[in-house]
């Protein structure tokens, strides 16, 4: 299992505490989403040394249609968690990165090759727009995708109930991680409820955003309570559509029916 993926199941969770009789301590909790850093290739390693750069839990280098690390980057990148960005890549060129040390791929084109989505150790990306149909949604969950990218705009903050019914129409279609782009930290009162739907991290745009936002940011996610599991929220349990239900009684009917006839004969 790639290790984004492996961080993203753990999310909310408490840290075991020390077996035996020893002294307690305080359990520590994951953060209830993560924050992940994007940076273009050509300018990684200068936006990487600035500081505030480890203020993020994992990076994602977008390297475009080359598919390939720039010279000396793969070294800044050694101790970091890091996944990369592609338009399009040959089955060479992922193993490259993968042995480089990348441990999750997005892809962000429909015209790439099919080979990125062959099945490996790294974690797969792939980008959807808000508003999904059903049609583009179900090839996603049977293909070897693991992490959906979505974009958001400026504008949808603070958020309406009509943005949000819209937000958590798109997040339902899928079963899988959702990262959310943000331009800045979304409203503090904002953070619980797409934490809910339930979006697992936000990624920022490193050479565009300031050290101030994504302390900001970092801070608001820190101090953001765990997503409460769905069954303690009270939720009434779904009721069987009416239709559904006609047909269950008809087919009733029809074993009844054929109950009779066996016993007629």
């Amino acid at each position: 299992m790639a290790k984004l993926t492996d961080r993203l199941q753990e999310l909310g969770k408490a840290s075991p505490g020390p077996l035996g009789f020893g002294r307690a301590r305080v359990q520590k909790r994951t953060p209830a989403m993560l924050v992940i850093g994007e940076v273009n290739a050509d300018a990684a390693a200068e936006v990487m040394a600035r500081p505030g750069s480890e203020k993020v839990d994992a990076v994602i280098v977008r390297l475009g249609d080359s598919a390939r690390l720039p010279d000396g980057l793969g070294e800044t990148l050694t101790d970091m968690l890091w996944g990369a960005a592609v338009t399009s890549a040959r089955g060479d060129d992922m193993d490259a990165l993968h042995k480089a040390g990348c441990d999750f791929f997005l892809v962000e084109s429909l015209q790439a090759p099919a080979v990125v989505l062959r099945e490996d150790d790294m974690a797969r990306g792939f980008t959807v727009r808000l508003g999904i149909t059903e049609e583009e949604a179900r090839p996603l969950e049977d293909l070897p995708i693991d992490l959906l990218t979505l974009q958001s705009d400026p504008a949808w903050w603070p958020l309406t109930v009509e943005r949000l019914i819209q937000l958590q129409s798109t997040v339902s279609m899928v079963s899988k991680h959702i990262l959310l782009k943000v331009s800045a930290c979304p409203p503090k009162a904002d953070l619980p409820l797409i934490r809910d739907l339930p979006v697992e991290a936000l990624v920022v745009d490193l050479a565009a955003i300031s050290d101030e936002q994504l302390s900001e940011i970092r801070s608001a996610v820190d101090e953001l309570p765990p997503r409460k599991p769905r069954a303690e929220k009270g939720m009434s349990p779904v009721l069987p559509r009416a239709g559904n239900q006609f047909r269950a009684e008809e087919h009733e009917h029809e074993e009844d029916d054929d109950q009779d006839d066996g016993e007629d004969e």
